[in-house]
């Protein structure tokens, strides 16, 4: 687990770097490896196309960057 975060806390308004790191790499992961649409992903985090567009860019840097990778929990 990369970050130990309450889902409210991602979606939540803020500037936090905490909140900010978490959110680009849940849109990151949600756009690139689970295929969905930005637009879709900006209508259920409340934010715009432009603002996931952004943080499509910024959480495939810090998952690259810090090797960080989705994986698929056992349920």
């Amino acid at each position: 687990m990369v970050f130990t975060v309450e889902r409210n806390y991602i979606t939540g308004k803020g500037r936090q770097q905490g909140r900010v790191m978490a959110r680009d790499l849940r849109c990151y992961w949600a756009v690139v490896e689970l295929g969905m649409s930005m637009v879709d992903v900006a209508r259920k985090l409340g934010l715009t196309y432009a603002a996931i567009s952004c943080a499509v860019q910024r959480g495939e840097k810090m998952a690259k960057g810090k090797n960080y990778h989705l994986e698929a929990l056992d349920t």
